[in-house]
């Protein structure tokens, strides 16, 4: 290189001020080691102002840039940008070779100079694929015209994208992003979902959620409209219509676990649990856990469409519990089931409803309980709280002796007014095993109502007591010696004593 091309080179950078740009002197004899000669006389010839190419000076020394033939028109074109703002940085995008390339780009210049900002232009044509789009054209200006950053922003992703430009519905998408009224997220999701654009209704899909008729149910709707499983299936336009008509969006994700039967559900979707209502996460919070990892998809039911629009109905508060027993395998097998969902369809107290389900879920696993009617009547018309719960764990024991006792006892209890150590021995005999098989488990009850605490086993003093009557009764004439053949029938004896006095106390 001559001494008078460095010279100018030298005099263009400090006039440019690309001092800072190129930072460094190995940062600088880097660059101009691999300029060529066409790049070197683009770059001593440049002639504009220092003003009118400040904001982004540093695209000056661009090699694809400086390759250019008409490298000064090019930059002249650029200063037309004067929408920057905030995003000068983002210049260098500009020198996108393929952009460069095209044979649009000062059409294309001119076409962004229109933009309220420059930025989402910018990002458009950083992506080769929106640069060779038979699209292009149009699509640059639907995002020059967007009416907010969000539209923007949305339609740069759909023109972005091979498989929507691929699709025969790529006009009508972006034209639809370009004109909807709300967060356009699903939408663009939808709009380059490889599923979606191979479904016959992508368009119809595109213009539920665009409508956001529900938007409680937008993001449940567009994970059904891309699930391949669903959109092959004989009920999807009906779940389709189903879900958008949800009337909350607890309603929507309960229909969703339903139709889909996801891996992570119920109390286990973390991620939804955490944006509902305060009020709703409470109530959900304080309610019966839900075990969903042996749960099935809703269309295993014979019923499934009409529980779909029982799901879509439901009280906010409840649906979760009632769709998790509609997905339960043993639920919808279960004789009970039609009985069981018409009581819990007409309940709208959540307490009762919740111990219902408690009632409900647990019995499952006793196999042909006669008393399952009686006692799901019986606990939704019982108004307190703690005899409902003392009911189910009485319900749901498998041990029958004396149910019909205990059941009527514990309805009668006011356990309000029952001290605690009275309590416990109450549950002792009406929730253990030993206590329900108790051959006084009546008699001691009673006591317990009546304030009278009770032994749970004869004392050894009560067995005493009996056989020193026993021995009253009777001679005995013991001799201060016995053989080892007269001790061992002296033992026998005792033993029928004792035996005799067991079979006596059977009796009282």
């Amino acid at each position: 290189m001559k001494n008078e091309t460095l010279k100018r080179i030298i005099s263009q950078i400090k006039k440019y001020d690309l001092v800072k740009v190129l930072r460094t002197t190995d940062d600088f004899e880097y660059w101009i080691s691999s300029l060529n000669s066409k790049q070197i006389d683009n770059f001593i010839n440049l002639n504009i102002e220092f003003q009118e190419v400040k904001n982004f000076k540093s695209i000056l020394i661009d090699r694809n840039l400086l390759d250019c033939q008409d490298y000064q028109k090019r930059i002249e074109a650029i200063t037309k940008l004067k929408n920057g703002d905030r995003c000068w940085y983002l210049f260098w995008r500009i020198c996108n070779k393929k952009f460069l390339e095209s044979k649009n780009f000062y059409k294309d210049i001119e076409m962004i100079s229109k933009a309220d900002t420059v930025r989402y232009c910018l990002e458009a044509i950083e992506e080769d694929l929106f640069i060779d789009s038979p699209y292009h054209g149009e699509d640059l200006k639907l995002i020059v015209e967007a009416k907010d950053s969000y539209i923007a922003e949305a339609l740069v992703g759909v023109a972005q994208s091979v498989f929507s430009i691929n699709s025969p519905y790529h006009q009508k998408d972006m034209l639809l992003i370009s004109k909807a009224n709300h967060s356009v997220n699903n939408l663009v999701y939808l709009a380059t979902n490889e599923n979606s654009l191979k479904d016959k209704y992508h368009l119809e899909n595109m213009q539920i959620l665009a409508e956001c008729i529900n938007p409680n149910a937008n993001e449940e709707l567009f994970e059904i409209m891309t699930y391949k499983r669903i959109i092959q299936g004989k009920d999807y336009r009906k779940e389709v219509e189903i879900l958008k008509n949800a009337k909350s969006r607890m309603n929507a994700r309960a229909l969703y676990y339903y139709i889909i039967n996801p891996d992570r559900k119920f109390f286990h979707d973390t991620e939804y649990i955490r944006s509902l209502p305060s009020e709703l996460y409470y109530l959900l919070d304080k309610s019966p856990r839900i075990f969903d990892h042996n749960l099935i998809a809703g269309s295993n039911d014979p019923d499934y469409l009409n529980n779909l629009i029982k799901i879509s109905n439901m009280d906010e508060k409840l649906v979760m519990h009632y769709t998790a027993l509609l997905m339960n395998p043993y639920f919808i097998s279960n004789q009970y089931k039609d009985f069981d969902l018409k009581v819990l369809e007409s309940i709208t107290d959540f307490d009762i409803f919740m111990d219902l389900y408690t009632l409900i879920y647990k019995g499952l696993e006793i196999k042909d309980n006669p008393h399952h009617q009686s006692d799901v009547i019986l606990l939704s018309k019982t108004v307190d709280s703690k005899i409902r719960k003392w009911l189910i764990e009485r319900m749901t024991n498998k041990n029958n002796n004396n149910y019909d006792y205990d059941i009527e006892y514990i309805t009668k209890l006011k356990l309000d007014l029952i001290s605690d150590k009275i309590k416990e021995e109450m549950k002792y005999y009406l929730f253990e095993e030993k206590g329900i098989n108790d051959l006084k488990h009546r008699e001691k009850l009673e006591s317990l109502l009546n304030g009278i605490m009770v032994e749970r086993q004869n004392s050894l003093l009560e067995y005493l007591n009996k056989l020193e009557e026993e021995l009253n009764t009777k001679e005995v004439e013991e001799p201060l010696l016995v053989t080892l053949e007269e001790e061992q029938v002296s033992n026998k004896k005792a033993k029928s004593r004792v035996l005799s006095l067991f079979k006596k106390d059977k009796n009282i």
